[in-house]
């Protein structure tokens, strides 16, 4: 995508153009996720929910990110990608709301 003004985050390319730079942006993302994952492994946290979480995450990242990106929009400036996107948080939401449910300790009511 060429920028239409440089901002501070611009890359400039080969013809001198700036660019926003969305592949060092979403290199930078997985990085961060990889980092958060291992402490969230080590710290025993959200045991048995770390992709959802790992989705979920990307899900808004990449809602956020599209925003920024010239790319087609289908309608209300909402692009195929961001409706994806929504599609994906919906999903891993759900699968993590179900995973902690059946994960849950059962509690046997008293007087039973």
């Amino acid at each position: 995508m060429q920028m239409r003004e440089p901002c501070w985050y611009a890359c400039i390319d080969a013809n001198g153009s700036a660019r926003y730079p969305s592949s060092l942006l979403e290199a930078g993302f997985h990085v961060a996720c990889a980092i958060a994952a291992v402490m969230l492994y080590r710290g025993r946290r959200l045991s048995g929910q770390l992709f959802h979480a790992y989705l979920l995450a990307y899900g808004a990242f990449r809602l956020v990110h599209e925003a920024y990106r010239e790319t087609p929009r289908l309608f209300a400036n909402v692009s195929t990608y961001q409706v994806l996107a929504i599609v994906l948080i919906v999903f891993a939401g759900n699968r993590m709301v179900v995973r902690m449910r059946a994960t849950a300790p059962r509690t046997i009511p008293s007087g039973a």
